[in-house]
């Protein structure tokens, strides 16, 4: 490993200090400089003491990169090893892990250390001699049985998103990884609150526990940036207009951003995730949780042709909010317009643009208040419009409340991965429909009826009008793939072909 003529004693030596010291392997041999948490991370996992490491983090702040350095280092210098990279998803082992452990041999060629006598393949396996092998696995029922024959004097398995990976492959690496010298590394984002990973970081007796929160990271504390300077937006001072540490990682400003969409509370979903690395106090109370929600940022279907195409329209009060209008087709949703200061007739025009650039064959409007104007005008102009009263009863009385908490229900139900499931969305551009769905909150009334909070409710607790999810349910209330139809109980209910 070493790239001139040694003696054995200081070969010695020098596997023993990288055996020992994870953060001086990595600098040294693959000329990779770590940030401090990513430091933190290492040492822990090379602490004796430590035998499960788990470590919540922000988006964008390298915790692949750190994981796959972590599992390189336990292959390169613990002979005989088996380490195993998992995660809930292939693209996530093969093309995010594997690709960094791919990278990261390479730097290491390039500064002269060959890392054993073979390299790892495209495909995620890593022979270093007989019985030494780091191999990658996606985590489900079939290697749940697999990883359990991967046996060795010196067992670790990486995990990672590892909010997505359910209780019995938990159970399995927990058994794998049992023996005195065995370690778990799980790294994710902690966006559900009801995950396995969750109740490990409550409950598990001895496991390391590690936060990385985006004021952790270089790119703000470079500038001594806090969440204090983001709230008040000291923080543009601060930067300037200098040039941040680590470009990949999250920035001020998408703190910033995340901050305003979640109505400057420290409690949105959204930002106690994303941005605090904590996971979100609604949880199970949210209409739609940020798990499910970040689900749909990554699903992709073909559409139909003959799927719905419909506007969704929620016309703005007064008091500054936006006309918001979503397109739906089948369960892909885009947001098509969100202005201020439009008024009725010109929010019409807005409309009837949009229905012929997107071709949808059904327009919903908002009809409380003054969005009764705005159906009624696109109704005398024969557009394909329903006025829809989310206050009326509702469709099925039995089960809510009211016709909010019925199409907000069917909302859920949509991004439910063991409901109907077909919602798809965009990370970047639907950050305030995610981050208002994933803090709306629903309950039972007094007869075990779902409700909703109502719209005034939202604002008063979050002092923000919950605009892009309004319209979104409106978007998706049902119609027939002809056009309007009356909301019905066998619309509503009944199987069809966008309802897995």
């Amino acid at each position: 490993m070493m790239p001139t003529s040694v003696t054995r004693e200081r070969m010695r030596e020098t596997l023993t200090r990288a055996q020992r010291d994870p953060v001086w392997w990595v600098e040294n041999i693959t000329g990779f400089k770590l940030w401090s948490k990513q430091q933190e991370i290492l040492r822990a996992i090379a602490d004796p003491g430590a035998k499960v490491v788990l470590v919540a983090t922000c988006q964008q702040i390298g915790k692949s990169v750190v994981g796959s350095l972590a599992f390189m280092w336990w292959l390169a210098t613990h002979y005989g090893s088996k380490p195993i990279i998992t995660a809930p998803k292939w693209t996530q082992v093969e093309q995010i892990a594997w690709q960094n452990v791919r990278a990261m041999h390479e730097r290491a060629k390039q500064r002269g250390f060959a890392i054993g006598d073979t390299e790892p393949g495209i495909a995620p396996k890593w022979e270093m001699g007989p019985n030494w092998i780091g191999m990658g696995m996606v985590a489900d029922a079939h290697n749940n049985v697999r990883m359990l024959g991967f046996n060795s004097l010196w067992p670790f398995v990486l995990v990672d998103e590892a909010v997505g990976v359910s209780r019995p492959i938990w159970e399995s690496v927990l058994h794998l990884t049992g023996p005195q010298n065995g370690k778990v590394l799980a790294l994710t984002n902690p966006i559900d609150p009801s995950s396995y990973f969750a109740q490990l970081w409550r409950e598990h007796p001895s496991a390391v526990r590690i936060r990385v929160s985006a004021y952790d990271s270089p790119n703000f504390t470079a500038f001594g940036i806090t969440e204090a300077d983001i709230q008040s937006g000291e923080w543009k001072r601060k930067q300037g207009g200098a040039p941040l540490p680590f470009p990949a990682f999250v920035a001020p400003s998408t703190a910033a951003d995340y901050w305003q969409l979640g109505g400057r509370r420290a409690e949105d979903a959204v930002y106690q995730s994303k941005i605090l690395a904590q996971f979100p106090t609604v949880g199970e109370q949210a209409i739609a949780p940020l798990a499910w929600l970040t689900e749909a940022c990554e699903r992709r279907h073909a559409i139909p042709g003959d799927a719905p195409s419909v506007l969704g329209v929620d016309v703005a009060g007064e008091g500054g909010d936006e006309s918001i209008v979503y397109h739906r087709h089948g369960g892909r949703l885009v947001r098509v317009l969100a202005q201020r200061g439009l008024d009725r007739m010109a929010l019409v025009g807005r409309v009837i643009e949009l229905r012929r650039k997107t071709g949808a064959t059904a327009i919903h409007v908002d009809a409380i208040g003054i969005g009764d104007g705005v159906a009624s005008r696109l109704k005398e102009l024969g557009e394909p419009v329903r006025a829809v009263n989310v206050g009326e009863a509702a469709i099925d009385r039995s089960r809510f409340t009211n016709l909010r908490a019925e199409l907000a229900w069917l909302f859920r139900e949509h991004a439910d991965p063991h409901g109907i499931g077909d919602l798809e969305l965009d990370a970047h551009d639907d950050r305030a429909l995610i981050s208002q769905a994933s803090s709306v909150r629903w309950g039972l009334d007094s007869h075990g009826r779902r409700k909703v909070e109502s719209k005034d409710e939202i604002r008063k607790r979050t002092g923000r009008s919950p605009d892009d999810f309004d319209a979104a349910c409106l978007a998706l209330a049902p119609v027939s793939a002809a056009g309007v139809v009356d909301l019905g109980l066998e619309d509503l209910y009944a199987p069809s072909k966008w309802r897995r």
